[in-house]
């Protein structure tokens, strides 16, 4: 039968490919549960990730079977944005949880087409944008 520390050690060799670091340390491991052969478990990342979920999904759970005693696996990889603020005294603005600022530098040619490639670049990642 296997043990939760057994499977946190599992995790542990999975390393999230944008921040470099294993999801167990960086407490985005959360929820886990051992039942006989039966795991289940989430992962929050803390940054928008939509395309990347289902390949550290697989991941994750290629890494719970190694473990031995381990059937079933059930995991869930999910995203939760805490909003940040960047000034005291300067309310937050309802609905947005971050601002990323944008500069091309280059005077006004092609500026526009840049403005539109990162907002294309964030809505692969799963990030809502509100363009010039």
């Amino acid at each position: 039968m296997s043990t939760p520390e057994q499977l946190q050690k599992a995790l542990e060799s999975v390393i999230d490919p944008n921040t470099g670091k294993d999801f167990v340390s960086t407490k985005a491991l959360k929820n886990l549960v051992v039942d006989g052969g039966n795991v289940a478990f989430d992962v929050e990342l803390g940054y928008p990730a939509k395309s990347q979920i289902p390949a550290l999904r697989s991941a994750l759970i290629a890494a719970a079977k190694q473990v031995p005693g381990v059937t079933n696996v059930s995991a869930n990889v999910s995203t939760k944005i805490v909003a940040h603020s960047a000034q005291r005294g300067v309310a937050l603005l309802p609905q947005v949880k971050n601002i990323v600022a944008v500069a091309s530098g280059k005077g006004g040619v092609a500026s526009s087409q840049k403005y539109r490639r990162c907002g294309l670049w964030q809505g692969r990642r799963g990030q809502k944008h509100h363009g010039r």
